[in-house]
């Protein structure tokens, strides 16, 4: 018992932010159910749309910053050169001079674009909230301020649910859609986070020069911003694409299958938000062999969990789709062939920023663009007699092929793999 608590003191923050992703995971859940119940699966259909064209343009609004955080940020409570402050400014010029040419560009393009026009009015604010979300959980990553990264990951979809409780059980009388009320959670949330931002990192105001007008942040960054928009195309435009080419009831399945998922994406991103800083540690200490074995040692100690959490998922569908009583007809098949991706994905389960920390930003985009034309070759050649299974297979196809890649460069370039070596145990040398 004593080894036992001392084990969940030392790892007290990963297990908070594990148990904050397995709520914001109960929270998507919930909001499925109830935005099938009352407003059916196109219902859904419509809400994973809106949101999948969220994540689209998200990556563009994001700027990189992300990425760069991570990769350029000072370690520590240091800052003497205004680092924070110049993020914070320069996603505010950057989000505004965007977001008027998306304005733009949607008033001239609206009429090729007539079966998505109802989101046209919230999707771009709402890209903005969430790349703001991302851009402050870097921060938050970097300067180990963990019970914060904690609060943005569940807190959204949070309150989301609480608006659509409040909204269909407490007041009938108001109409609005599930996806306007992901648009209000969203833009309301990163208002405060907004407000966090500007309390913990600009009480020391000092910038020499601003990001913004630098050329050379920007010709260092623009790696970050391709593989920020590769990824999200990657898991996003199959969504888009099947609600054009079929009925929101199909996507509304697809979309379910995700949701059902979403508990191993989840924890797949709190294992990448607390191994940004180890592997930058690893990196400053040993280089990228280090940051490497590194990555194969998280994957062998963790990779039978993740595996156990697989099957609990895959045992405890079919039951809930039971309780919730409505009619499928694709959704198993999307659910088994996005389930054999992530297990691809678990296999490589710490490799997320390896490529980045190590310096290889231009191979990553490269694997990632690859990818990514496979899927959309699989996804355009297949959707019209294949239907949202189609987006299902080019997803789990996306997943597998950036692992393998990755896998293959890095031991081409440093002569060893990011592979989990279940037959061996190693430390952080």
């Amino acid at each position: 018992m004593k080894k036992l608590i001392k084990k969940i003191i030392d790892n007290k923050y990963f297990l908070l932010n594990l148990l904050s992703k397995a709520l914001n995971a109960l929270c998507v859940f919930m909001i499925s159910l109830i935005v099938i119940k009352f407003y059916g699966s196109s219902g859904l259909g419509d809400l994973a749309t809106y949101q999948s064209l969220v994540g689209l343009i998200q990556p563009i609004f994001l700027f990189g910053l992300g990425g760069y955080i991570i990769k350029k940020s000072p370690i520590g409570n240091n800052d003497p050169d205004g680092f924070y402050i110049n993020v914070y400014i320069t996603f505010l010029l950057c989000s505004i001079i965007v977001f008027f040419i998306f304005k733009l560009m949607v008033f001239l393009l609206k009429d090729y674009f007539l079966t998505y026009s109802k989101f046209f009015d919230f999707f771009i604010l709402g890209a903005i909230s969430s790349a703001f979300i991302l851009v402050c959980q870097s921060a938050f990553v970097v300067n180990q301020r963990y019970i914060l990264l904690a609060l943005s990951n569940f807190f959204p979809k949070f309150i989301l649910l609480f608006v659509l409780i409040y909204l269909n059980y407490f007041n009938n009388h108001l109409i609005i859609t599930a996806y306007q009320l992901d648009f209000i959670s969203s833009v309301l949330v990163s208002f405060i986070f907004s407000l966090l931002f500007l309390i913990i990192f600009f009480r020391r105001i000092k910038i020499k020069s601003l990001f913004f007008f630098s050329k050379e942040f920007w010709s260092n960054n623009y790696n970050f911003v391709l593989i920020g928009l590769i990824h999200t195309f990657n898991s996003c435009f199959g969504v888009i694409v099947s609600f054009y080419f079929s009925s929101s009831n199909d996507v509304g399945e697809l979309a379910l299958a995700l949701r059902f998922i979403a508990p191993i994406v989840l924890i797949l991103s709190v294992v990448n938000n607390f191994t940004a800083r180890d592997f930058r540690e690893c990196y400053d200490n040993g280089g990228a062999k280090k940051v490497i074995l590194r990555s194969s040692q998280i994957t062998t100690k963790y990779f039978i969990y993740f595996i156990i959490a697989i099957i609990s998922i895959v045992i405890l569908v079919y039951p809930m789709i039971i309780i919730m009583d409505i009619k499928l007809s694709i959704f198993w098949r999307c659910f088994f062939v996005l389930i054999f991706g992530y297990i691809i994905n678990v296999y490589y389960l710490a490799s997320g920023n390896v490529l980045i920390i190590c310096g290889d930003v231009k191979a990553e985009r490269v694997i990632l663009s690859i990818s990514l034309v496979l899927n959309l070759i699989f996804v355009f050649s297949t959707i019209n007699f294949l239907g949202v299974l189609s987006v299902a297979v080019g997803q789990a196809l996306a997943m597998i092929i950036v692992n393998l890649l990755t896998d293959i460069y890095v031991r081409i370039k440093y002569k060893t793999s990011i592979s989990p070596k279940f037959k061996s145990e190693f430390v952080c040398l």
